[in-house]
């Protein structure tokens, strides 16, 4: 990341983000404990978001205020909600809860729902293509 950021290489802040999340993945999936893995999904996503701002190429100068501060708190605002999501999800994942046409039927709609969501938050992105 120190280097993606040294040397203003925009691509590299994700891939350096990128490798954090399999490395945890991988502990996790070794038997490490979750708990803090809703936790660790915000710094990864702040980590990513401040990289990218502070190389961002189309910006001109110091932003506005207005700008840092909405930026800030929607940040904040996508963090917390993960951050809830998540460990509601754990809380979920530890109930004594058998499978069934019910539960089926909330993975099956969680499953069209979360990418739904990532396209619908992406949409301004899809409209105007990948800028460079």
């Amino acid at each position: 990341m120190v280097a993606a950021l040294w040397r203003r290489w925009s691509a590299w802040v994700l891939v350096a983000v990128g490798l954090v999340a399999v490395a945890e993945g991988t502990a996790l999936s070794l038997g490490g404990s979750p708990l803090l893995a809703p936790v660790l999904g915000l710094l990864l996503l702040a980590a990513a978001e401040l990289g990218i701002w502070s190389i961002e190429r189309s910006t001109t100068g110091a932003e506005s205020a207005a700008v840092l501060r909405f930026r800030a708190l929607r940040l904040a605002a996508v963090g917390g909600v993960g951050c809830v999501v998540g460990f509601g999800l754990l809380l979920v994942a530890d109930l004594p809860l058998r499978g069934g046409f019910e539960l089926t039927g909330i993975g099956v709609l969680a499953a069209i729902a979360i990418p739904a969501l990532a396209l619908w938050l992406a949409r301004d992105a899809l409209r105007s293509g990948v800028r460079r």
